[in-house]
């Protein structure tokens, strides 16, 4: 076979198995092989919150989620998180638009938006995110060897609105480039899990014929290793290793796909909002501890609140609750947002299941809670509510509220990027970047 820097090892029945780009790839098969992989999450919620009732009692490790506020239903996680107050958008700041547009615009990719004239309306100017999000940059990074590189879901993200508009996406390839994520389950979960996965029969049987797909090219390994130089034989054995490492997580109890129950759900109808949502999560943390994929989003609703949130006790739309058009908003709002950390705390349940190597999945990975404003009567991008869950393979101290007033968000985005092992001074607009948050890191 030839010894291009690109090539496959090709087995019994033709499977292919693809080889590391041999002059360029670092080892980082071997550094993956020696334990479990970091994954990223973020947790799209709109409307900002309501700051008395968020903001935790007390910093550092005594913090207290009191009875009754919004932080509660996530006590039983205390230990997991990582509760960050007082950031500020500072790269929205500097730009005029929509509040709402611009917070989804510079919410994960730290740079100015581009203004579109043609979307100008009563509601101001909206805009285009100006570049690459912390999740698509991380899905370039860590992504190439499992199954999709990033999953992005969304629960009715763009209802009302028809098509896809800037104050319906947070995910971005690049410059106006919005990734659009996908409202039905179905459709997650055929991309993710239509194989063998979906029949544990079959997939007994397919795993018995192949036994490992490494055995099957053993003959091209053996021939091809001593015409590779010492270095790229370490990084052919360690690519190897790394493959076989994922057949073996495949085999882990913690890997199943979520059931096929409810998958036919009418994702559109707002009926089904509470149920989309967590078919959505049980999707994500299959996906995670399968390793099919190690970057994921989930968007629940439009960045401006569009939907009606019946499921939290509201009557109309929860924009209209965040400019106090209607009664006691304050204390429906505070209803909304606990309910939204009750589904946070959904999903971290589903992450906390053991891993081979006797961590949870959660220990690492790394969960952002973030939304687009601070909270909904000033619409306001100072004092931004963020919530961290997971410690990112040991890297981030949890089980503490660290207040950062001031302190611009696009350090929180520098320092998850250095948390999942990427080596960077900057991301985004370097010019509001002053460097990754010590106070965060262990």
């Amino acid at each position: 076979m030839s010894t291009s820097r690109r090539c496959f090892l090709r087995g019994a029945g033709g499977i292919l198995v693809g080889l590391p780009l041999f002059e360029s790839l670092l080892d980082v098969g071997r550094a993956e092989a020696a334990g479990m992989p970091k994954r990223f999450v973020a947790f799209f919620t709109p409307g900002g919150t309501v700051q008395p009732s968020w903001t935790p009692q007390g910093t550092g490790p005594s913090f207290v989620l009191a009875p009754g506020s919004i932080l509660e239903p996530l006590d039983p996680h205390r230990a997991d998180l990582l509760v960050v107050s007082g950031m500020q958008l500072a790269t929205a700041l500097s730009q005029s638009g929509n509040p709402h547009t611009k917070g989804m615009a510079h919410a994960l990719t730290c740079i100015e938006h581009s203004l579109d004239p043609a979307l100008t309306d009563q509601n101001g100017e909206h805009g285009w995110g100006g570049g690459i999000s912390l999740d698509q940059e991380l899905a370039k990074q860590v992504g190439a060897n499992t199954k999709v590189a990033s999953i992005e879901l969304g629960v009715q993200t763009h209802w009302p609105l028809p098509g896809t508009h800037p104050i319906n996406r947070i995910s971005y390839l690049g410059a106006n480039q919005p990734v659009s994520p996908e409202h039905d389950p179905k459709k997650a979960f055929d991309r993710l899990f239509a194989d063998a996965l979906t029949d544990p029969a079959a997939l007994q049987v397919i795993r018995a014929q192949r036994r490992s797909v490494l055995d099957f090219v053993a003959d091209d390994f053996a021939a091809l290793a001593p015409k590779l130089a010492v270095s790229d034989r370490h990084k052919l054995e360690a690519h190897l290793a790394f493959i076989r490492e994922i057949e073996k997580r495949l085999d882990a109890p913690s890997c199943a796909p979520p059931p096929l129950d409810g998958l036919e759900i009418g994702f559109e109808d707002n009926a089904n909002f509470p149920d989309v949502g967590r078919l959505h999560m049980d999707i994500l943390a299959a996906a995670l501890a399968c390793d099919l994929t190690r970057v994921g989003t989930l968007q629940w609703s439009s960045g401006n609140g569009s939907d009606t949130a019946f499921y939290a006790g509201m009557t109309t739309y929860h924009h209209q609750y965040q400019h106090a058009e209607v009664p006691d908003s304050d204390a429906a709002l505070i209803a909304l947002y606990r309910w939204y950390a009750e589904q946070f705390a959904y999903l971290l349940d589903k992450l906390s299941v053991t891993e081979g190597d006797g961590t949870r999945l959660i220990d690492n990975t790394v969960v952002l809670w973030l939304s687009e404003i601070s909270d909904g009567p000033s619409h306001s991008q100072t004092d931004m509510p963020y919530v961290l869950a997971g410690s990112c393979g040991g890297e981030l101290a949890t089980g503490r509220h660290v207040a950062l007033p001031g302190r611009a968000h696009s350090d929180l985005m520098l320092s998850l990027l250095n948390a999942m092992g990427i080596a960077a001074t900057a991301f985004g607009n370097p010019a509001f970047c002053s460097g990754p948050i010590n106070e965060l890191f262990a």
